[in-house]
């Protein structure tokens, strides 16, 4: 498989399955499926596994084509009405694509963020990496895989997205821990390394600095805070490590106020200081009476000297 061939799925989910592809991309992931499970062959049989099992492995997958999303939607407006007049029970929506995600009273990612993972650190860490980011955590989030490939190459840098976000090699939720019985919970034996948002993620030498080539001790800070959040998926309470103390958590008793004075706000950890500046004097030039403003956009909380 070439490069470009490679790089042109993914995955919005963490099973292999269930790709979005362009072009021959599909074809080429398929082949190459089949191809792994001869090389584990052996492997595969050692592990119970015999030959008409492999085969039936290397032939599951289905590729459906289609010219745009569009299409995809229509498809699935059909399939959902073969399966209403099969097990009945119509509504007003039935004729209706359905959402997805569905709409939620309560926000999905409340107490998390999209940790963005580095490419570079998946490549460099493969058992570590595997370890700590599993399909699965014990609260269920997964791993998300619409990252990667030709991301990092194709720019031409008058957009807002930032290194992290073009170099990482997937997303998986980092959650803020509220509890001593959820820290329990997801530092269970089966998940021993999932990161948390604590103050052991941001040590020196821990997972964070590691990942995002830090190097400050205990107490220290730096110059530029680098982004390793994805906008997407942000939570509302999760915060950066402190201002003054880049190596511990935001205390997660704090107030809103306390913790929007006292450490690294959301958007820088999306955007990186330096980034983040920028975007935010980009705002004030072109946005002078501040009429585009949202909550926890860039802006929001800026004064008039600014």
């Amino acid at each position: 498989m070439n490069e470009r061939d490679a790089y042109s799925c993914a995955s919005p989910i963490f099973t292999p399955g269930n790709r979005f592809c362009f072009g021959d991309g599909a074809q080429a992931q398929v082949e190459a499926w089949k191809a792994y499970l001869e090389r584990r062959r052996v492997d595969l049989g050692e592990l119970g596994f015999d030959s008409d099992m492999i085969k039936t492995v290397q032939n599951c997958t289905d590729i459906n084509p289609f010219d745009d999303y569009v299409e995809e939607l229509l498809k699935e407006s059909e399939i959902k009405q073969e399966i209403i007049e099969f097990v009945g029970g119509s509504t007003r929506f039935s004729d209706r694509v359905d959402d997805s995600p569905q709409p939620l009273i309560p926000s999905t990612t409340a107490l998390n963020g999209a940790l963005l993972v580095p490419k570079s650190y998946i490549l460099e860490n493969v058992q570590a990496a595997a370890a700590q980011f599993p399909g699965f955590t014990a609260l269920g989030a997964p791993i998300y895989n619409a990252f990667g490939g030709f991301t990092a190459k194709t720019s031409d840098q008058m957009n807002a997205l930032s290194s992290a976000h073009r170099d990482a090699g997937f997303w998986f939720a980092l959650l803020e821990v509220i509890s001593p019985e959820i820290y329990e919970l997801v530092t269970a034996p089966v998940f021993p390394l999932t990161p948390v948002n604590n103050d052991t993620f941001f040590e020196h030498g821990g997972v964070f600095q590691t990942m995002y080539g830090l190097n400050v001790e205990a107490g220290e800070t730096g110059d530029n805070f680098p982004a390793f959040l994805g906008l997407n998926h942000l939570g509302p309470n999760i915060r950066g490590p402190l201002k003054h103390d880049w190596t511990k958590a935001c205390p997660v008793n704090w107030t809103r106020k306390e913790r929007d004075e006292k450490c690294i706000p959301a958007l820088e950890c999306v955007f990186g200081t330096q980034l983040l500046r920028k975007l935010e004097r980009i705002k004030k030039r072109v946005d002078k009476h501040d009429m585009f403003t949202c909550r926890d956009c860039v802006g929001d909380n800026l004064d008039e000297k600014i």
